[in-house]
């Protein structure tokens, strides 16, 4: 989604962005990499508390953990192709305080309604949850 926003700000300044490839390849790395981290119970610290604790502390540590991953992707595939480790670096993190913060407060906003909805499931179970998005349901009266 950031791939296809990044391209229509760019294409107003008649600007061409040809990486959706790449981005759709890269969001299903980073899928894999939230499974992977989730399959070792990352985050599972408040999951007896009300639910928006365990959902916002997901969201912040998985941010992270793929702010991180992202970085050293970038880092590693830079230098496979011959490049400096400074000239490998994201721009995300050229750009400093500012660009890392930025992304990662994009990244958590993705991430609420992921988390929200797995959590939810947990709590109520997975049968209920798809029942209560899904099913049809009678019209009251009134």
């Amino acid at each position: 989604m950031l791939s296809i926003h990044k391209s229509l700000v760019l294409s107003q300044s008649h600007l061409d962005y040809p990486e959706h490839a790449f981005a759709i390849i890269n969001a299903l790395v980073f899928a894999k990499v939230l499974l992977i981290a989730e399959h070792f119970h990352l985050g599972t610290r408040f999951q007896n508390r009300p639910l928006i604790y365990p959902i916002l502390h997901k969201c912040f540590l998985f941010t992270v953990v793929l702010i991180c991953f992202h970085i050293t992707e970038s880092v590693l595939v830079g230098v496979w192709r011959g490049n400096t480790l400074a000239d490998s670096l994201p721009p995300i993190v050229g750009s400093g305080l500012k660009g890392v913060l930025g992304v990662g407060v994009m990244c958590f906003m993705v991430l609420l309604p992921f988390f929200g909805f797995r959590e939810i499931a947990r709590v109520i179970g997975q049968r209920e949850l798809r029942a209560l998005m899904f099913a049809r349901r009678e019209k009251t009266p009134g």
